[in-house]
């Protein structure tokens, strides 16, 4: 008996011994990753390709000057939906919004029922109810079937967006004006011909998520 239990301890230190010595090797092994990861020459996270595309979308304005002047929130976003809130428009809003809080760390977006607790305004519905409602607006109606407006000095503090639901005849198209006008409210101002792909396209598409470029042009205004 006296010899088993000799045996039995001696087996349970050798198990011992070893299980630590992985233990110890893991340690090691991690902190050795991680000293490499703090040596490493630091890259870019962007490519020079897509801060220009961030200069010429976030640094310019659709129908203003081109002086290079980037804003956004520096506060939560609350969106107040009114006029023709069709269930596939109401929809699409929830899944942007999700979208967006995805991509942005500092400001939370959200919607909510009541006009008086909002700071963004989406109205659907014709545009010359919209005209009513914006009278700074009437001048581009006619060409556009998709506005916003921004508010603000060094931070905008409040926005309008128009989707026009009447002229704009396919679900598709409704909702790529939502999500355009919707992120262009957010600071990313103007529309450019590089990406074909880009819910910034200056062409007519009906483009109903964002590119990869959109998300890093999101990401580089709101968490850089």
């Amino acid at each position: 008996m006296k010899k088993l239990l000799i045996i039995s301890i001696a087996l349970f230190s050798l198990y011992c011994f070893a299980v630590n010595k992985q233990v110890r090797d893991g340690f090691i092994e991690e902190f050795n990753n991680i000293e490499r990861k703090l040596n490493e020459p630091k890259q870019n996270e962007y490519s020079q390709e897509t801060m220009e595309y961030f200069n010429e979308i976030a640094g310019q304005s659709e129908y203003g000057s081109k002086n290079n002047s980037i804003t956004k929130w520096n506060e939560d976003v609350k969106i107040f939906v009114s006029g023709d809130k069709k269930p596939y428009m109401i929809d699409e809003l929830n899944k942007i919004v999700t979208e967006l809080n995805d991509l942005i760390n500092p400001i939370n977006i959200q919607i909510v029922n009541n006009e008086s607790e909002s700071n963004l305004k989406v109205f659907l519905g014709s545009h010359t109810e919209f005209s009513k409602i914006c009278p700074k607006s009437k001048k581009y109606l006619n060409d556009n079937w998709g506005l916003f407006f921004t508010y603000g000095d060094e931070y905008i503090t409040s926005a309008i967006v128009f989707v026009d639901t009447k002229r704009c005849d396919t679900k598709s198209g409704c909702k790529h004006l939502l999500r355009e006008e919707l992120t262009q409210s957010l600071g990313l101002t103007n529309d450019s011909y590089r990406f074909p792909e880009s819910i910034f396209y200056q062409n007519w598409t009906e483009t109903n998520e964002y590119a990869q470029v959109d998300k890093d042009l999101i990401q580089i205004l709101y968490n850089n």
